[in-house]
């Protein structure tokens, strides 16, 4: 690229063009400097920062990290590529993805926990007005799940309580939501199921849990449930109040004998 200056001479036309081209030049050139020396005066200042800094070009190319940011990721400026700064970025994306699966799901079943379950919840709650078929909240509480684990030992309980998720998990649609409440307590929730489609799920995930056998030592284990259903309706308030009748529907189940459905009606409208 061309930087001196060119002869002013020729005719008018010619003559303008020679000194718009020496002005550009000359701007150009105080731009340049300028810019060096605001690098210079940056690179100056991250030196003795106590946080890392680094810059790169356009391309992401490395042009420059501070001895803060060295000291991070314990490798000096020259050794630093972009490669290695993309894998690291990665992993700190991959990081913080696995944190936020864990705040989200139970790691025993690798179902979601209560407090993602709560979350659907409301979600659900607040589509329930416009809905032609109401969605459906149901509560299932394990049966003799203690001598389970009493008898049979804890690898035995988690043992089952992973097949029981993987039970729940196989008998849903992929927009039902299955969680693992508490530690024998697991909650579905069914957008627009409407409650006779529910209430014949849950016979059908009764019986499927009440056939689930595991041998173990010579001995028979399994468990039952007392299912709890209730309708999610543009009258709740919110989830604690569709929760409440849900395990209520679970505690008349268990009153019951166990092993057991229970359809709690919604509240009338009005």
């Amino acid at each position: 690229m061309r930087s001196d200056p060119v002869d002013v001479s020729g005719g008018k036309e010619i003559r303008r063009v020679a000194e718009i081209f020496n002005t550009v030049t000359d701007e150009r050139d105080e731009v340049l400097i300028s810019l060096a020396e605001r690098e210079a005066f940056f690179r100056s200042l991250t030196q003795s920062a106590p946080i890392g800094i680094v810059q790169t070009d356009i391309l992401g190319r490395i042009e420059f990290a501070n001895p803060a940011f060295e000291s991070i990721v314990d490798r000096p400026a020259e050794e630093l590529t972009f490669n290695y700064l993309a894998n690291r970025i990665h992993e700190a994306d991959r990081e913080e993805e696995r944190l936020s699966w864990e705040a989200t799901h139970d790691s025993l079943t690798q179902l979601l926990n209560r407090r993602a379950f709560n979350a659907s919840l409301v979600r659900c709650l607040g589509e329930a007005g416009r809905q032609e078929v109401r969605s459906v909240l149901m509560l299932i509480d394990l049966d003799y799940f203690k001598p389970v684990n009493d008898e049979g030992g804890h690898l035995l309980g988690d043992d089952l309580l992973k097949r029981l998720a993987d039970l729940f998990k196989d008998s849903v649609r992929q927009s039902d939501t299955v969680a693992r409440l508490g530690g024998d307590e697991f909650g579905i929730i069914l957008p627009a199921c409407g409650i006779k489609r529910a209430q014949a799920l849950a016979e059908r995930i009764r019986a499927d849990v009440e056939a689930l056998r595991i041998e173990h030592d010579g001995r028979s284990f399994g468990v039952t449930t007392s299912i709890g259903l209730t309708e999610l309706t543009p009258q709740d308030s919110g989830p604690r109040e569709v929760m409440a009748r849900a395990d209520e529907g679970s505690y008349i189940a268990k009153s019951r004998g166990r092993n057991t459905v229970v359809v709690v009606p919604s509240p009338p409208a009005g």
